[in-house]
């Protein structure tokens, strides 16, 4: 099955996504937050870009393991936590009391609608 979906196409979408004091540039691939540009690693942008796609919706760890990774990938789901705490210090103005990112306990995370 893992064959199955690797050749299956990638996902189809607009080119940039503008949503509150975010903007996503997939084919520059950049970010920015209030008009400055993040410096974010591959899984942090794909991370982003799944929560800016559906603002809103709670997203567990293993659909964010496959948004970030794919199908392919094998690991703990709590990696997707380390990902998440880092991802925060970069865009969050105060990363321990999170405006942006939030944490659905028991469920997930999901990007605020505010």
């Amino acid at each position: 099955m893992r064959a199955v979906f690797r050749r299956l196409p990638a996902e189809r979408g607009p080119a940039e996504i503008r949503y509150g004091a975010f903007y996503l540039n997939f084919p520059k691939r950049e970010v920015h937050l209030n008009g400055k540009k993040l410096s974010l690693t591959s899984v942090e942008f794909k991370i982003l870009a799944a929560f800016l796609r559906e603002p809103g919706r709670v997203f567990d760890r293993v659909e964010i393991i496959d948004k970030a990774f794919g199908y392919d990938f094998e690991s703990f789901d709590r990696a997707i936590d380390v990902h998440i705490f880092n991802l925060r210090r970069k865009i969050e103005p105060d990363p321990k009391h999170p405006r942006y990112i939030k944490t659905v306990y028991g469920a997930g995370y999901k990007l605020s609608e505010e």
